[in-house]
């Protein structure tokens, strides 16, 4: 699991759409739906319901949810240390 995985992850949730999270993250639409993929691949576990208008978490992606932002608050805290 790495970080860019969790911000893509955040972000997706909070716009979603995986199309508004690459333009947030100036990253291209593949490149989201990679690190998403991947975070469910090493998760063993749907964490976005992907549907035509966009996506919405499932029960497992809001527990990440949770735990990646405060994973990615933890992280900024490192970078002002």
């Amino acid at each position: 699991m790495k970080i860019s995985e969790l911000q893509a992850f955040v972000t997706v949730v909070e716009t979603g759409n995986i199309t508004l999270a690459a333009e947030r993250l100036n990253r291209v639409q593949s490149s989201i739906s990679h690190r998403i993929r991947s975070l469910e691949d090493n998760l063993d576990t749907l964490l976005l319901d992907r549907k035509t208008g966009g996506c919405i978490p499932t029960k497992q992606g809001l527990i990440l949810y949770e735990y990646a932002l405060k994973i990615l608050r933890l992280a900024e805290d490192c970078k002002k240390i």
